[in-house]
């Protein structure tokens, strides 16, 4: 392997691994997805989804709840995650052949300290329930279990890391709840799932053909402008789609007339988004950096490309007490197979293949909340959760800076008449700082270090009505 080749498979895994950590998901509770999928769930911290059964949402929560509904019902909603992340810290990029002058082998990033992002994401739901017969009741369920934005912006610091991504999903199950006697049912689903991606980020073209120059030349021309100064920066965007399936699981059984315990699972979801990775290369550099790696792909053009994206499996048990007419209460506890997530791999059609260690951990969310029963009309509600973070100490990196979070939130159902009631749901999220460490310079080309904090705010409006 000569040094030409050695040097452009470190520019492009740079490359590479940037555009996949353009997949900032820090408006996610849990891993790279979301738990806003129900107005009248997020008033009580998602506390009891798989055994309080009250609403047509339980054809997302828990198949098996739907046997308690005992008309047609339309439950449906949107809600806004509101988030802020700020970055402070330092970022570096390679400058072998010393073009900033610091006489390092490393240039500083030019745009300061420091960068942020705020985004508002609307994530609309939507579930219908409908007796088929006696003790059967058929399910239909369709949210966006993904839904996050982030723009840090072109001339930021970590625009080496990331600039722009926005990751989409929709979600749809159809399932049916069976009673198996009087206090047990079971439930059970398919699922559709349509995952889709736009990430990009900008590439340091002066750094890649300063690498070069001096790996041909010493370094003596210095033809390629000052590494980390953005004169020369190229950018890179990923585009891509997919439709997968899976299936869900359901088990409710009642304790006693005012208690009941549920179980649900969802099975892991395996995406694979193809679509086009597009390069952009200033004019002045293009020649150099065309000749960085082998085959060429640092060059202005566009071709196939694709990455694996899985959603793990969870599993999820609830109990629900009825304490008196007026007040209830229940918790809930869902682990999640984090453990699955141990790269982030993408491909692209010219032969290039790099994979971006993720390494995470299953983990645990726990959660509690209850409901007062103020009024016929009025109900409100509260809840608290804990969710553990997958992503193992010290790995923390910009695009995923999750540490463990606590949630409150609080909300409240006003019924119209019997047939239509209104919920609402507010959760604030406590806001936590997390040490990331994101590149490496010596095996990717760049390197940011620094503290993220990151702020979130979530509100839901929903409906819930029986024709």
């Amino acid at each position: 392997m000569n040094t030409q080749t050695s040097t452009g498979k470190i520019t492009l895994s740079a490359l590479v691994l940037a555009v996949t950590s353009g997949m900032a998901t820090t408006a996610m509770a849990q891993g790279y997805q979301i738990d806003e999928l129900s107005a009248h769930r997020l008033g009580d911290a998602f506390s009891g989804g798989a055994a309080e059964a009250r609403d047509a949402s339980t054809a997302h929560y828990n198949p098996a709840g739907l046997v308690r509904l005992k008309k047609t019902e339309l439950t449906g909603g949107f809600s806004v995650l509101s988030t802020r992340v700020d970055f402070t810290g330092d970022a570096v990029t390679a400058d072998p052949g010393n073009s900033s002058g610091s006489g390092t082998g490393v240039a500083p990033v030019s745009g300061g300290r420091t960068a942020d992002t705020s985004s508002s994401d609307v994530v609309p739901h939507l579930y219908f329930s409908t007796p088929l017969a006696e003790g059967t009741v058929l399910g239909i369920a369709l949210n966006a279990p993904f839904a996050s934005s982030t723009d840090y912006g072109s001339t930021s610091p970590i625009r080496y890391q990331t600039v722009k991504s926005e990751v989409t999903g929709m979600r749809l199950t159809v399932s049916a709840g069976q009673a198996v006697s009087t206090n047990f049912s079971v439930g059970g689903g398919l699922i559709v799932q349509r995952l889709e991606g736009s990430l990009s980020n900008a590439i340091d073209a002066s750094s890649v053909c300063s690498q070069v120059d001096y790996a041909q030349s010493g370094g003596g021309a210095y033809l390629c402008g000052v590494a980390g100064s953005g004169d020369n920066d190229g950018r890179v965007k990923f585009e891509g789609d997919d439709v997968a399936f899976g299936y869900t699981l359901g088990l409710l059984y009642s304790l006693t007339e005012n208690t009941r315990a549920g179980f649900a699972y969802r099975s892991a979801i395996k995406h694979k988004l193809e679509g086009t990775a597009s390069v952009q290369i200033p004019a002045a550099v293009e020649p150099v950096t065309a000749a960085a790696t082998s085959p060429s792909f640092l060059y202005t053009h566009s071709e196939s490309a694709s990455f694996n994206l899985n959603t793990p499996e969870s599993a999820s048990a609830s109990l629900f007490h009825q304490l008196s007419p007026m007040l209830s209460l229940q918790g809930d506890v869902t682990w999640t197979r984090w453990s699955r997530f141990q790269t982030l791999d993408i491909t692209t059609a010219s032969g290039f293949t790099v994979s971006q260690p993720q390494n995470w951990n299953n983990n645990w969310r726990f959660a509690v909340g209850g409901e007062y029963q103020a009024s016929d009309v009025l109900a409100m509600r509260a809840g608290f959760a804990l969710d553990k973070s997958p992503v193992p100490s010290g790995q923390h990196n910009l695009s995923f800076p999750l540490k463990d979070f606590k949630a409150v939130s609080v909300g409240m159902t006003y019924a119209f008449s019997s047939a239509l009631a209104v919920d609402a749901g507010l959760q604030r999220t406590l806001p936590f700082k997390t040490a990331v460490n994101d590149g490496d310079v010596a095996t990717t080309g760049s390197q940011a270090n620094g503290t993220s904090e990151t702020s979130t705010w979530s509100a839901a409006l929903g409906f819930n009505w029986k024709p």
